[in-house]
């Protein structure tokens, strides 16, 4: 756990440094906040919120916060995600975090920080590791009648993205304080509720449900196995694997690389080369992908790849339609409240996908990469993802896509050809 006592005293120092008669600086002479001031203030918050998730608290930031839109629109997100905590069993038993200042820039009298964070946990309940890596973190810092404050506060932290998209679904943030706290009471019974139907499930011990499929003389057939896929997610859930294309909304474009991988296309043992070497170059080469160059197919690689492979709904309905050459997998619980999938039914190398009710369609797709012991919960499930990269508890996602309205579906592959 990461103390900054010089940042913090540099912080201290600052808050007694300004004039009481000062509101937000406007005057001439008004003191320069320095880029330690800001940095020490973001990182104030960080531990005390990350330190609120292992208490299954409320954080006060009355102390770091001046009150504005944005602010109150964090404040609603930080009470939301902490009771989500404690009603999903999702509390930290510990954490890390780096901070890394980016950028500063002057506005005016204020500072605005550019920031990175990377952060990593433990459950208390199971001891499961999760985390995120590279979200930044832009701040506003204020000079204010009681001293330095954020006035102003947005992060690509992908929990906080899901709730601004699924539970509080405000266009603007000015209108987040008027707008917001009916909606949030809602999410929090939301939460109550998912509570309550999860002690309902009657669970079952995991059987891998991986078909084999009758061998066709004209081509190879490849079982499914989960642990390298698991084991490329791993790697890469942190970072971007530069053989394939780099996209904005990367989220399925990263599981089919896992679920290539988990059909024999990578081993951990793969330099650069190797992996270039058996990614689809057009025609001639691509190990366990489509073999061809038409949009509509399964195939990446560095300059491109086609729509099956990088979008959610495509991805979905190539795998479920039983080709005859390409994964192939087995689609459960389309367009159906996510509790008609027990967590117990979730399988180690399984796909999820979640539904978004603002664009009418299924927008994000994660890999389960690990689970706890029976009897399970949604708690005890752990996904990654790219676009958020890292790793989530499922039950955290659930909430984050909507609570007991989410929409989630399930694929589970089995064995598939593949042109040698």
């Amino acid at each position: 756990m990461r103390k900054r006592i010089i940042a913090l005293i540099i912080l201290v120092v600052s808050l007694f440094s300004f004039p009481g008669s000062i509101s937000y600086a406007t005057g001439k002479g008004q003191a320069i906040i320095t880029q330690a001031q800001g940095e020490a203030l973001l990182d104030q918050l960080l531990e005390r919120q990350f330190e609120a998730r292992t208490m299954g608290v409320i954080v006060d930031t009355s102390d770091i916060f001046a009150e504005s839109p944005s602010t109150s629109h964090f404040n609603m997100y930080l009470d939301w995600c902490i009771t989500g905590d404690v009603l999903l069993d999702t509390v930290w038993k510990d954490y890390t975090y780096d901070l890394y200042i980016k950028k500063a820039t002057r506005n005016g009298n204020d500072l605005d920080i550019a920031a990175i964070v990377s952060t990593d946990y433990t459950l208390a309940k199971n001891g499961l590791e999760c985390g995120q890596h590279d979200y930044a973190y832009n701040v506003t810092v204020t000079n204010t009648l009681d001293g330095l404050r954020i006035s102003k506060i947005t992060t690509e932290e992908g929990i906080y993205s899901e709730f601004c998209m699924n539970i509080l679904a405000v266009e603007k943030l000015s209108e987040a304080r008027s707008r917001a706290e009916e909606i949030f009471i809602a999410a929090i019974e939301d939460l109550e509720a998912l509570a309550e139907e999860m002690e309902n499930f009657e669970y079952r011990v995991a059987i891998p449900d991986n078909k084999v499929t009758p061998p066709d003389p004209t081509r190879g057939t490849f079982t499914y196995n989960p642990t390298i896929g698991i084991n490329y997610a791993n790697k890469y859930h942190t970072s971007y694997n530069t053989c394939f294309k780099s996209i904005t909304e990367d989220c399925t474009n990263f599981v089919s690389q896992c679920i290539w991988a988990a059909y024999g296309g990578w081993s951990s043992g793969d330099s650069t080369q190797t992996m270039a070497n058996n990614i689809i170059d057009g025609i001639t080469n691509g190990r366990r992908m489509n073999k061809n160059t038409n949009i509509t197919k399964w195939f990446g690689h560095s300059n491109g790849h086609g729509n099956a492979w990088e979008s959610v709904e495509n991805l979905w309905n190539f795998t479920t339609s039983n080709p005859s050459e390409g994964p192939k997998a087995t689609g459960y619980n389309n367009n159906a409240l996510y509790t008609g999938i027990a967590p117990g039914s979730i399988f180690l190398g399984n796909v999820i996908q979640f539904w978004s009710s603002s664009l009418g369609r299924y927008r994000h797709s994660m890999y389960v990469v690990e689970r706890g012991s029976a009897p399970y919960t949604y708690a005890d499930v752990v996904v990654a993802s790219h676009s958020s990269n890292g790793r989530y508890s499922l039950a955290t996602k659930i909430a984050g896509w909507g609570g007991t309205s989410c929409k989630m579906r399930r694929l589970s592959f089995n064995s598939a050809n593949f042109l040698k």
